[in-house]
Protein backbone atom coordinates (compact mmCIF):
# COMPACT_ATOMS: atom_id res chain seq x y z
CA UNK A 1 0.00 0.00 0.00
CA UNK A 2 1.25 3.52 -0.89
CA UNK A 3 -0.10 6.74 0.30
CA UNK A 4 -0.24 9.16 -2.06
CA UNK A 5 -2.59 12.00 -0.56
CA UNK A 6 -3.61 12.95 2.82
CA UNK A 7 -5.72 15.57 4.33
CA UNK A 8 -8.66 15.94 6.93
CA UNK A 9 -10.89 15.04 4.54
CA UNK A 10 -9.68 12.03 2.56
CA UNK A 11 -7.08 10.04 1.92
CA UNK A 12 -5.79 8.23 -1.45
CA UNK A 13 -4.01 4.80 -1.44
CA UNK A 14 -2.71 2.53 -4.14
CA UNK A 15 -2.68 -0.97 -3.55
CA UNK A 16 -0.19 -2.72 -6.44
CA UNK A 17 -0.81 -6.70 -6.86
CA UNK A 18 1.50 -9.08 -8.52
CA UNK A 19 1.06 -8.55 -12.53
CA UNK A 20 -0.69 -11.41 -13.99
CA UNK A 21 -2.53 -12.28 -10.29
CA UNK A 22 -6.35 -11.43 -11.40
CA UNK A 23 -7.26 -13.35 -7.79
CA UNK A 24 -5.18 -11.03 -6.01
CA UNK A 25 -6.67 -8.04 -7.81
CA UNK A 26 -10.44 -9.11 -7.39
CA UNK A 27 -9.74 -9.84 -3.71
CA UNK A 28 -7.96 -6.73 -3.41
CA UNK A 29 -10.77 -4.73 -5.12
CA UNK A 30 -13.44 -6.30 -2.80
CA UNK A 31 -11.61 -5.76 0.00
CA UNK A 32 -11.57 -2.35 -1.16
CA UNK A 33 -15.40 -2.18 -1.93
CA UNK A 34 -16.68 -3.97 1.81
CA UNK A 35 -14.59 -1.67 3.99
CA UNK A 36 -16.92 1.25 5.72
CA UNK A 37 -14.59 4.08 5.41
CA UNK A 38 -13.79 3.78 1.93
CA UNK A 39 -16.32 5.95 -0.72
CA UNK A 40 -14.82 5.55 -3.90
CA UNK A 41 -12.42 2.63 -5.85
CA UNK A 42 -10.96 3.03 -8.86
CA UNK A 43 -9.58 -0.40 -10.45
CA UNK A 44 -8.46 -2.37 -13.01
CA UNK A 45 -10.91 -4.37 -13.79
CA UNK A 46 -9.63 -5.33 -17.46
CA UNK A 47 -10.23 -9.42 -17.83
CA UNK A 48 -12.62 -9.96 -15.17
CA UNK A 49 -15.18 -12.32 -15.78
CA UNK A 50 -18.91 -11.65 -15.73
CA UNK A 51 -19.12 -13.52 -12.37
CA UNK A 52 -16.52 -11.08 -11.13
CA UNK A 53 -17.86 -8.25 -11.89
CA UNK A 54 -21.53 -9.21 -10.51
CA UNK A 55 -19.71 -10.07 -7.35
CA UNK A 56 -18.10 -6.76 -7.09
CA UNK A 57 -21.48 -4.60 -8.08
CA UNK A 58 -23.17 -6.58 -5.30
CA UNK A 59 -20.32 -5.89 -2.82
CA UNK A 60 -20.30 -2.49 -3.86
CA UNK A 61 -23.52 -1.28 -2.79
CA UNK A 62 -22.91 1.45 -0.85
CA UNK A 63 -19.30 2.43 -2.51
CA UNK A 64 -18.68 3.84 -5.69
CA UNK A 65 -17.01 1.23 -7.94
CA UNK A 66 -15.20 2.47 -11.36
CA UNK A 67 -13.27 -0.22 -13.17
CA UNK A 68 -11.05 0.41 -15.77
CA UNK A 69 -11.00 -1.66 -18.42
CA UNK A 70 -8.48 -0.27 -20.67
CA UNK A 71 -8.19 -0.20 -24.68
CA UNK A 72 -8.81 -3.03 -27.22
CA UNK A 73 -6.65 -3.67 -30.10
CA UNK A 74 -9.74 -4.80 -31.74
CA UNK A 75 -12.92 -2.84 -32.80
CA UNK A 76 -15.94 -4.33 -30.88
CA UNK A 77 -14.11 -6.66 -28.32
CA UNK A 78 -15.27 -4.03 -25.46
CA UNK A 79 -18.74 -4.52 -26.39
CA UNK A 80 -18.80 -8.26 -26.90
CA UNK A 81 -17.17 -8.90 -23.13
CA UNK A 82 -19.83 -9.35 -20.53
CA UNK A 83 -20.04 -7.47 -17.70
CA UNK A 84 -22.51 -6.62 -14.63
CA UNK A 85 -21.70 -3.02 -14.82
CA UNK A 86 -24.85 -0.32 -14.09
CA UNK A 87 -23.30 1.60 -17.12
CA UNK A 88 -20.66 1.88 -19.42
CA UNK A 89 -18.63 4.68 -20.73
CA UNK A 90 -16.51 5.39 -23.57
CA UNK A 91 -13.88 8.01 -23.55
CA UNK A 92 -11.63 9.27 -25.94
CA UNK A 93 -9.69 12.13 -26.86
CA UNK A 94 -11.19 14.99 -29.04
CA UNK A 95 -10.19 17.57 -30.94
CA UNK A 96 -9.95 21.11 -29.15
CA UNK A 97 -12.33 23.61 -29.79
CA UNK A 98 -9.20 26.70 -29.43
CA UNK A 99 -11.67 28.28 -26.96
CA UNK A 100 -10.32 28.71 -23.75
CA UNK A 101 -12.33 28.97 -20.50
Amino acid sequence: MQLLYNSDSFTVVQFDVPAGDDGARLWAIEQAVRCGGVCAVIADGRGLPMAATRRLQLAASGTMLCTLRGESRHAGDRARTPSAAATRWNVAPGAASGARH
